[in-house]
């Protein structure tokens, strides 16, 4: 064994791949060559080895000493290629495609593989296989060029060969690296680059984590080609704007990256070519690596300055490409304590050229698709066999995206690259296409006529007459019938007019779970008020912030603040008769206050006229109408505790509040569920998840509204 060699650091990124899809050929790059004339199949063979044996980085195997990995060069051994049959040229690609899919031994072994097909006709060609440790797509360009000069020279009658430029001389200046003053520039840049916890713009999230097994790496590839009369006038744009065509499209993918998941900046994965020089870029080995691609995207911008800002980033990070990804994704790991990559969507430009001027033998050449990706998507912009066709490759998981899918990102990706071309504002760049907004659109045409015109107190009224002695609200032992509510309610708003309560005004009501929130809530509707109601659990300063903030003249409770407040037992002494406030369904039904996660709290205000039309949609396109027991296990501050609510009452139903432990604890709700036969609910899919648990707690329930607060979607 000649001596041991460090891995570089691409190829560590290779390796940790291919230990990590562990069997797999996920790691293979495939090409085939097409001689259109007669083959000497023996010359073609000789050819084969005589590049392997000028080219160090053919003959490397790789071995685990000691936990580490490391390369050495083989001795060259001659190796015999077969030759295979075929009757036409979808026969030699399907050959292709079989050698493609079979792993290598990665241990100790060489990594590439020979095969010739040989057409009917006597013409025919030569596959190669290789593994990503020795060969990258820059390599594949040299590789084919060199065979086909080798092979010209051999028909010539040449047999005197050189070797080709060692990779070891590149794997020994990349172990100096980190030594350099360069190393300490680049690590400066990426520092600075993720200087703040990174937003991670994923293409694709798995909600069941458990439902696949996350080294799944099968693969389709999708080709979509590009309208030439489209990609002329793209073409143009970008010379008028002194960028390229594949910045040109870098810069739509962020833009639809950052859009896709509501983020002001933008990441992906970037292959970079990593050959600094003349003399590396003559060295067939292993060089790309993959870089993160960060941008903040300010949306107020025009296309034409961000494009700008891109094509500056590209050159930046151009500068700086030769710092290790691993490196560089450990300390971010580290300061930031995620556990993540920093990607899922790579894009690239494949522009490798094969030498058709090294020989005057006619050829032609392909590259194949791996049924193997390690990333969710990888796109391509293919540019290698000169085919006159503008194609952009995308390479994806079958587990993740389905081929559908992937056509509708393309559209969507053309979509926004046709309005780019006008320069618009970044934020009125469109995601989707027009069909899909057609679409969206119809599924949203929802609307259907109702008497706008009756107050929402009237509608309650109209209930309370039609259900006078049926039940409204349940809390524990506790019961309101429509009636009950109606007389209760009434006091209250007459309590609250006697205090001075005006239309403007917006009451705060605090109180612990019971039917008092709800004679609170009428109480202050009927005076043309509106509520706002506090969980009684929020610290001090935000509750008299709130108050404060919103101007409440007063609070109803019967909880300990320091604010001027109305005792809700006060009512009593008060007639039920309905007071004569006149009310509009324009005024405000209610204000709800965000929860200041991202700043000072804000309050929310809700009309009347978008509670009637909230009871009407759901009775008209969810069939609310037909349930007769609703679920309340919202805290109060939550939007969805109208919905549950307001819902249930103003369509003649009766609500059931839950408690704390019944609001928190799936056993208690379950019970509640099962005792009251509860056919509506409102909740997340994690709760109603654990509801399933619970035996046959659902069985009743003809309606569950999913929700959740704080969601983000990840599709493409």
């Amino acid at each position: 064994m000649n001596s041991l060699l460090p891995l570089t650091e691409q190829q560590k990124n290779i390796w940790n791949t291919e230990m990590f899809y562990s069997g797999s050929s996920v790691n293979n790059i495939c090409g085939y060559i097409y001689i259109d004339q007669e083959v000497d199949f023996e010359l073609l063979e000789k050819t084969a080895n005589l590049y392997v044996k000028h080219t160090d980085s053919m003959k490397y195997h790789f071995t685990v000493k000691d936990d580490t990995t490391y390369q050495y060069e083989a001795p060259y051994e001659k190796f015999k290629v077969d030759c295979i049959n075929v009757k036409d040229m979808d026969e030699a690609n399907s050959l292709s495609v079989s050698l493609l899919s079979k792993p290598f031994e990665v241990m100790d072994s060489p990594l590439f593989h020979f095969t010739t097909y040989k057409l009917p006709n006597g013409k025919g060609g030569l596959i190669g296989v290789f593994h990503h440790l020795i060969c990258d797509a820059w390599t594949m360009g040299l590789l084919i060029s060199r065979l086909m000069e080798i092979y010209s020279s051999l028909i010539k009658g040449k047999s005197d060969f050189k070797d080709y430029p060692a990779y070891s001389e590149y794997i020994l200046n990349s172990s100096e690296y980190s030594k350099t003053n360069k190393f300490e520039k680049d690590k400066d840049f990426w520092e600075s680059t993720f200087e703040k916890e990174p937003t991670l713009t994923y293409i694709y999230k798995n909600q069941n984590k458990n439902s696949l097994p996350i080294y799944d790496c099968e693969g389709a590839r999708e080709i979509c080609n590009i309208d030439n009369v489209f990609y002329e006038k793209i073409a143009n744009f970008c010379k008028d704007n002194h960028t390229s065509v594949y910045t040109f499209f870098m810069s739509i993918y962020l833009l639809y990256l950052a859009k896709i998941n509501n983020a002001s900046s933008a990441m992906l994965g970037t292959p970079v070519l990593n050959r600094s020089n003349f003399v590396e870029k003559q060295i067939a080995g292993m060089f790309v690596s993959t870089v993160p691609f960060k941008i903040d995207i300010d949306s107020n911008l025009n296309f034409k300055d961000f494009l700008k800002n891109v094509s500056n980033n590209q050159t930046a990070i151009f500068r700086h490409q030769k710092y290790p990804y691993l490196k560089l994704l450990e300390d971010i790991k580290s300061k930031f304590d995620f556990s993540e990559n920093l990607y899922d969507f790579v894009l690239s430009y494949q522009n490798a050229k094969d030498n058709k001027n090294t020989c005057d033998v006619p050829f032609s050449s392909k590259w194949l698709s791996n049924e193997k990706v390690s990333n969710p998507i990888e796109v391509h912009f293919y540019d290698m066999d000169d085919s006159g066709t503008v194609s952009i490759y995308y390479n994806y998981q079958v587990n993740k995206f389905s081929k559908e899918e992937i056509q509708n990102l393309h559209l969507r990706i053309m979509h926004i690259a046709e309005i780019a071309l006008s320069n618009p504002v970044i934020k009125d760049i469109p995601v989707i296409t027009e069909e899909e907004e057609r679409l969206i659109n119809q599924f949203n045409a929802t609307d259907f006529k109702y008497n706008k015109n009756i107050s929402i107190v009237d509608i309650f009224e109209k209930q309370v007459k039609k259900n006078k002695n049926k039940t409204a609200v349940i809390f524990k032992d506790t019961t309101l019938t429509y009636k009950e509510l109606d007389d209760q309610s009434n006091k209250l708003a007459n309590l609250l007019l006697s205090k001075g309560i005006q239309k403007q005004d917006v009451i705060g009501i605090m109180l612990n779970r019971s039917v008092n929130i709800h004679i609170a809530m009428w109480g202050v509707l009927k005076t043309g008020a509106s509520y706002m109601l506090i969980d009684p659990n929020l610290p001090k300063d935000r509750i008299n912030y709130m108050l404060t903030n919103a101007q409440s003249p007063y609070i109803i409770t019967d909880l300990d603040i320091d604010y001027k407040k109305i005792d809700i037992s006060e009512r009593a002494d008060f007639n039920d008769k309905q007071p004569k406030v006149k009310s509009s369904n324009e005024d405000r039904f209610c204000v709800i206050y965000t929860s200041g996660s991202t700043g000072v709290p804000k309050g929310v205000e809700l009309r009347r006229i978008s509670v009637i039309n909230l009871v009407n949609s759901f009775n008209e396109l969810l069939h609310t109408d037909k349930c007769e027991m609703y679920l309340s296990t919202s805290t109060v501050a939550f939007d969805m505790f109208m919905v549950e609510n307001f819902l249930s009452i103003l369509s003649g139903k009766t609500v059931v509040l839950a408690d704390e432990e019944e609001q928190k604890i799936p056993a208690f709700t379950s019970k509640l569920v099962t005792r009251y036969n509860i056919d509506f609910i409102v909740s997340t899919p994690s709760k109603i998840s654990l509801l399933l648990d619970e035996g046959d707690a659902l069985r009743n329930v003809k309606v569950i509204q999913l929700g959740r607060r704080s969601a983000k979607t990840f599709s493409i």
